[in-house]
């Protein structure tokens, strides 16, 4: 059964069980929108929909790898419990992770490690999705548009729950000790979901940029890199114009030294 929510500025509904679960990341994402949205410069329409197992399967739009995902409508479609999404990644960031990296992750994740607590915070990546796809717009390749969202995530997180940082930060980071002929990777232009491992590793890589540009740049980036990209896929004259603040295109030319 499916039980709403109320007490919220957006639809929240959520499997019968996870009501509570499903509070937690209204609450969250409530705080994030109010952020994300003095930045930006627009609040987006959202509605949350935290799901068991068979109502994941039955209603969110991208089931298969059960992993937050947001619909061009604003809404957010969210697994309220464990999935095995992470586990092929994390036994390959094993594999290469330096002893003496290995007790702070588990420190983050426990042993056996749980990454539940990092997935969670995939929905505020989601919710970063709405504030151009709500004005009609892409950017103009895959990796600007993670970067952007996983660039929002990261300034939420280290600007107003600073204790959840560590959950954020410590996989990516361990997971950038893969080196990338072992995914059989090109340049960061070659994203693609097709291959979800492949696709989970240059989404790290990302987010360890934006730890970077973040502590960097902070909030100005983030609003630069926005409106630049949103007048790129406005600008009928210049078709395929690129225009990116320097901090960003740093990304790419460094790649995938982030």
């Amino acid at each position: 059964m499916i039980a709403e929510l109320s007490g919220f500025p957006f639809p929240v509904v959520a499997t019968t069980g996870l009501e509570e679960k499903a509070a937690r990341i209204a609450e969250r994402t409530r705080d994030a929108r109010s952020w994300m949205s003095g930045i930006l410069g627009m609040e987006p329409q959202i509605r949350i929909e935290v799901l068991g197992p068979e109502d994941f399967a039955e209603r969110a739009e991208l089931p298969a790898l059960g992993l937050p995902h947001m619909n061009e409508a604003g809404t957010m479609f969210l697994a309220g419990y464990e999935t095995s999404t992470f586990d092929s990644s994390i036994e390959e960031t094993m594999s290469y992770l330096p002893a003496a990296e290995r007790s702070a992750f588990a420190q983050a994740y426990g042993d056996p490690p749980s990454v539940q607590t990092f997935v969670d915070l995939l929905s505020l990546h989601e919710l970063a999705h709405a504030y151009h796809m709500q004005r009609g717009w892409s950017f103009q390749e895959l990796w600007m548009g993670e970067l952007f969202c996983n660039l929002a995530l990261q300034g939420y997180v280290a600007d107003h729950e600073p204790a959840v940082r560590q959950a954020l930060e410590t996989l990516p980071t361990a997971a950038h000790h893969m080196p990338p002929d072992a995914q059989g990777v090109t340049g960061i232009e070659a994203m693609s979901a097709e291959n979800p491992l492949t696709y989970v590793w240059y989404e790290f890589r990302l987010q360890v940029a934006a730890i970077r540009l973040w502590d960097a740049d902070g909030p100005g980036l983030l609003r630069e890199f926005y409106e630049q990209q949103g007048l790129v896929a406005q600008d009928d004259r210049q078709p395929g114009a690129s225009r990116l603040p320097a901090a960003i295109e740093s990304v790419r030319t460094a790649w995938p030294d982030v």
